[in-house]
């Protein structure tokens, strides 16, 4: 897990710090100390108070609010007798933030809703929500949300008794997009088109796939990604071998071509829980 906290120096200010300022880091190390050790009802406390300070803005800070909801939510998912969770639908509680803050931290948030959907295996909720917001500022500058937008509608374009078969190993790939590898070492284009047992080939959506790639482009010419680059490579790789046409004025929804890969459900779990909690309290204003 990533380090989720820079410690404060003292010494390092001109001005010695006031005892509400290290009162205040106090409390933030034990928040982060009691969500690595699961100490939910602690932590629970602890940010109770922090919200209260003047000095903490929690808009800014969201990440530890969506930290503790995160850790609430997975105790009471092992929790054999579930209770209410006063605050615990995430989804709700990201787009409310997401109203308030501001427009640079909104793709922030994006990200980390749509991460929380993938968890919950709503794709088809997180993919109509992308779809729903890269289309206007600031969302539309954010190649990783565009990258998570085509893997979302490649997934689904896969035959249904398909989305659950693993690749392999989950790896981060450029803007922490998660990207998954064949299990078998090989190239994920090279292999034949998967068969039912019936011997028929089971294919996908065309209609999706060409979707999906648009949003690969779309990616690549915000930024270098090389997972898009990737994925319009085996889109391109599969569909030349059967001569489906993917050009955007192709309205014909009911072609179908065989599935690039036999699954992205592995792809769309990523293992890391959370982005690091915020910075130091170094430079909360003591008025």
């Amino acid at each position: 897990m990533a380090p989720i906290h820079q410690p404060l120096h003292p010494n390092a200010a001109r001005t010695p710090l006031g005892i509400r300022k290290i009162h205040i880091q106090n409390l933030v190390d034990l928040l982060n100390a009691c969500l690595l050790r699961g100490e939910i009802e602690r932590a629970t406390r602890a940010w109770s108070i922090l919200i209260r300070c003047r000095e903490v803005d929690w808009r800014s800070r969201w990440r530890w609010g969506l930290a503790l909801l995160t850790a609430s939510q997975a105790k009471d998912d092992l929790d054999p007798q579930p209770q209410d969770r006063e605050g615990g639908d995430i989804s709700k509680w990201l787009r409310g933030l997401r109203v308030s803050v501001h427009q640079d931290e909104k793709p922030a948030i994006m990200h980390a809703l749509i991460l929380h959907l993938i968890r919950q295996k709503q794709y088809r909720e997180a993919l109509d929500e992308l779809e729903t917001y890269l289309t206007s500022y600031p969302y539309l500058l954010s190649g990783p949300l565009h990258t998570y937008a085509g893997m979302l509608a490649f997934y689904l374009a896969q035959p249904p008794d398909l989305r659950g078969e693993g690749l392999g190993a989950v790896a981060e790939g450029p803007g922490g997009v998660a990207v998954a590898g064949r299990g078998d070492g090989g190239s994920a284009s090279s292999s034949p088109p998967p068969r039912a047992a019936s011997g028929t080939v089971r294919v996908a959506d065309v209609s999706l796939v060409r979707q999906a790639r648009v949003w690969f482009v779309k990616a690549q010419d915000i930024g270098r990604d090389e997972v898009a680059a990737e994925f319009v490579r085996i889109i391109d790789s599969a569909t030349n071998g059967t001569g489906a046409d993917l050009s955007d004025d192709d309205d014909d929804d009911d072609d179908r071509v065989p599935p690039a890969q036999p699954s992205l459900y592995s792809m769309l779990h990523p293992d890391s829980e959370s982005d690091d909690l915020g910075d130091p309290i170094d430079q909360y204003d003591s008025d």
